[in-house]
């Protein structure tokens, strides 16, 4: 059982800025939404792949620590208007 509250909203992506690669050498990025939210991947994450520039309208899920840093749990792209 998981020890966070997680929010999950639709929402616009306002910017993405590309972090250090994991010490796997998988991708990491830190995304400013329009709601406010500003957070970062985790490191290892199989959806970090599907992130790109061209993302407007998203479905984030993502919580916070003890310290209040934001963590992006999941994103996915919405399709359409």
């Amino acid at each position: 059982m998981s020890e966070y509250v997680q929010f999950t909203q639709e929402t616009r992506v306002e910017s993405i800025e590309r972090l250090k690669n994991s010490v796997n050498g998988n991708p990491r990025y830190k995304i400013a939404f329009s709601n406010g939210v500003l957070g970062v991947t985790k490191s290892d994450v199989g959806f970090a792949y599907s992130i790109h520039a061209g993302m407007t309208r998203v479905l984030v899920s993502y919580h916070f620590t003890p310290k209040t840093k934001c963590i992006i749990d999941d994103i996915a792209e919405i399709k359409g208007v």
